[in-house]
């Protein structure tokens, strides 16, 4: 035997007509395929997000790309005014100008701007002429590219690197100095590349916590990383014999340092892409990062943006999130609405079914009333049991006096029910 679970009459609805009862069981039920649009309504917000995200970490990489553009570019103009002073267009071209006029020119020059290390005059061999760098005076520069590009007569910036003399992290602005003859030298301003770090440094959770910047040459060198400064001068990958030939040999890390490197196999696949592919993602010691890349115009750089995954996914996740709360709410509230409305229409049918078979085999003592308030509800399906109440009852007195004319009493009589 099959029992109908109990629900607590104080649930049932009272005075509910049956049409009534049939509509709000409609409107429950209907919610559900509102519930599966509002879901993939949801899934593709959910992907618009993502996609804004990534445009967001684009134009950040692209805005610090064109800040280290623009600094670089701001440094080597100020090399080609240091090149068109007179006082060193003069000791480039050997005339000897004032010792403390040549001094404080270049001096004027280093303290415009915390961030330059250093100020210097080459002539046409490579050697140092003059500098506020004491130590650099009559050393050869001639194997040094920045010496060798401005003495063509180019603007040239150099790639970052560690200074031979300071051992310190270096970037060169040179420019060609020329006199009446043409090229007599070359001037050079050094900077200690913090005005770059900065810019990269700046982009430090700017986007979510744990977002960073990372810049890195054409060989895949890291010039600076925002996450971890310990990085700073390893390659990405291993790189070719070819490559620490070529960085030997410019001493991009003084007089022998040593290139060292990770093995960011994903990194370095993704920057080799980045022209095609400018978004792409990584791992990185188990966790997941969202990257965004962008080349700098100056030099064969690029610079990138990461975002760990749970800061990418933020937004979304907590959108996600209070969707499915509201969702479930939902289903809760439609759930129980449903079997409320349903059980309040099939109890008393079920009841109204057991009395009919009881009536048809005679049996006139009534069934159960567990649960069933025959004096309340005013819907069709109450109305009608109250009926069938009060058939039941009439047959009821018209069988009891029905037996007693059977035994001759004819005094009683049936009431209208």
């Amino acid at each position: 035997m099959v029992v109908a679970a109990k629900v607590p009459s104080r649930l049932i609805p009272r005075g509910w007509s049956l049409k009534f009862k049939l509509l709000v069981f409609s409107l429950a039920i209907s919610l559900l395929p509102v519930l599966a649009l509002g879901y993939m309504d949801n899934v593709r917000a959910r992907d618009a997000m993502t996609q804004d995200m990534e445009r967001s970490m684009l134009s950040t990489a692209r805005t610090t790309a064109q800040a280290i553009d623009r600094l670089n570019s701001e440094n080597m103009q100020l090399a080609k005014v240091i090149a068109s002073d007179w006082v060193v267009v003069a000791a480039a071209s050997g005339n000897n100008p004032s010792e403390l006029a040549l001094d404080a020119t270049l001096k004027s020059f280093m303290d415009s701007n915390k961030s330059y290390t250093g100020v210097y005059v080459m002539d046409t061999s490579g050697k140092c002429v003059a500098s506020t760098v004491s130590t650099m005076v009559g050393k050869m520069y001639n194997a040094l590219p920045y010496w060798q590009q401005a003495v063509k007569g180019s603007l040239y910036t150099s790639d970052l690197s560690v200074s031979a003399d300071t051992g310190k992290p270096t970037i060169a602005y040179s420019a060609p100095i020329k006199g009446d003859s043409g090229i007599v030298g070359v001037a050079v301003l050094n900077t200690d590349g913090s005005g770059i770090f900065a810019l990269v440094d700046g982009d430090k959770n700017g986007i979510g916590k744990g977002t960073s910047g990372t810049l890195v040459d054409e060989n895949l060198v890291r010039l600076y990383d925002g996450a971890d400064t310990s990085l700073q001068f390893k390659a990405v990958v291993q790189p070719s014999d070819d490559v620490v030939k070529k960085i030997a040999d410019a001493k991009q890390f003084g007089s022998g340092g040593k290139l060292q490197w990770t093995n960011d196999q994903n990194l370095a696949a993704g920057i080799r892409n980045a022209t095609k592919q400018p978004n792409f993602t990584i791992q990185d010691n188990g966790a997941t990062f969202h990257v965004a890349t962008a080349p700098l115009t100056t030099k064969p750089w690029t610079y990138s943006v990461r975002v760990p995954e749970s800061s990418f996914l933020a937004a979304t996740d907590s959108m996600t999130q209070s969707a499915l709360m509201t969702i479930a709410m939902v289903l809760v509230i439609t759930t129980i609405l449903s079997l409320v409305v349903a059980i309040s229409i099939a109890r008393p049918i079920r009841w109204l079914v057991g009395e009919a078979d009881r009536l048809a085999v005679g049996d006139l003592s009534g069934g159960s009333k567990i649960g069933l308030d025959l004096s309340r509800g005013g819907d069709e399906v109450a109305r009608l049991r109250s009926s069938f109440a009060r058939v039941r009852d009439y047959l009821t007195e018209l069988s009891t006096v029905a037996g007693h004319a059977a035994n001759g009493d004819l005094t009683r009589s049936v009431s209208a029910k």
